[in-house]
């Protein structure tokens, strides 16, 4: 009997941080779908991003995820930042500097 042969890593895994990050964002991203149209509407109307999902985006601590903590971001990383606004996006909620500026 030939042993199983080792299977390798997934190459397209995310790290458990990521991975966190994408359930957290998948979890916000369900709860605003319906209001996805409002919520673009808003953010068209009034030049900032709609304000109950603001909130629970920096709740997350989602601002600043490509900037390290000791300059006041989340450190979630360049990936962290992709896998939120790819998430949210898939749901029709289109955001674009907010992860990537400091709280």
């Amino acid at each position: 009997m030939t042993p199983p042969a080792p299977t390798a890593p997934d190459p397209f895994a995310l790290p458990a941080l990521s991975g966190e990050i994408r359930e957290q964002a998948q979890e916000l991203a369900s709860r605003f779908a319906e209001r996805a149209r409002e919520i673009r509407a808003y953010g068209l109307d009034h030049d900032e991003i709609y304000p109950q999902l603001w909130q629970e985006f920096n709740g997350h601590g989602w601002p600043g995820l490509v900037i390290p903590p000791e300059h006041g971001g989340s450190d979630g990383g360049l990936l962290g930042a992709c896998v939120v606004l790819e998430t949210l996006a898939a749901s029709n909620l289109v955001l674009w500097m907010p992860v990537l500026s400091p709280r």
